[in-house]
């Protein structure tokens, strides 16, 4: 974490529809500027916790002069899912945290300002690749289920394709990057095929990697399931 920084504030609730899975949206604050951002860790257990992103801010701070220009606290009242958006409130202020006296909390242009931060259902975070096509490969996976199955969205000239690796990183026969159909568009679920459209994922008897080749992509999560009958 950065040197000379505290958390404030955990906001902790629980993942919209999930039973075992929370997240905590603290304040980062950064004592040599003053500031403090939104930031986003999570948890299956509520004691061990991590961040999805290290660097990067959930909600990042406004311009300079503007009301969420120094100064961000998340709401502790949870997420309002409302159609296909979820909105989470907070504070912002363009005080900084030592300029918090009554003489400026009094001034109507330094007030704070309660805010909505609007995300789609399962997409607060992603890998992305910009113009330049980027690979990633995962920890090996054990696999339950005979669909791969990813929520992605791309740009028009973009895509994404998948490749299975043995533990040792070799790609398995029939499902290396080049016999992937390549992704694109904008769904939540999106099938993953190679070669032809009815080929099962096979069951696999050890773990196995998945190799992500993206180009102007962003990939929020990926899972496998079983085929509907």
């Amino acid at each position: 974490d950065p040197k000379e920084a505290d958390l404030y504030n955990p906001a902790c609730l629980r993942y919209p529809g999930e039973t075992d899975l929370y997240l905590m949206l603290p304040s980062l604050f950064r004592h040599q500027e003053d500031t403090l951002e939104i930031r986003l860790a999570v948890s299956r257990d509520c004691e061990t916790w991590t961040w999805p992103d290290r660097e990067t801010p959930l909600i990042g701070l406004g311009a300079q002069g503007d009301f969420d220009s120094s100064s961000l606290y998340m709401g502790n009242g949870g997420c309002l899912r409302t159609g296909n958006q979820w909105s989470y409130y907070f504070s912002g202020s363009s005080l900084k945290h030592r300029e918090v006296e009554l003489e400026f909390l009094a001034d109507p242009k330094r007030r704070r300002v309660i805010s909505r931060a609007v995300a789609q259902p399962d997409r607060l975070v992603s890998v992305s690749s910009s113009d330049n096509r980027g690979q990633f490969t995962t920890p090996a996976l054990e696999v339950r289920g005979t669909e791969l199955r990813l929520n992605a969205t791309t740009a028009t000239d973009g895509e994404i394709r998948v490749a299975i690796l043995d533990p040792q990183g070799k790609p398995l026969q029939g499902f290396g990057l080049d016999r992937c159909q390549r992704i694109q568009g904008d769904r939540h679920n999106h099938l993953v095929v190679w070669g032809g459209p009815n080929q099962p994922v096979p069951k696999f008897e050890q773990p196995v990697r998945l190799q992500f080749e993206l180009n102007k992509a962003d990939l929020f999560s990926f899972q496998f399931v079983d085929r509907p009958s």
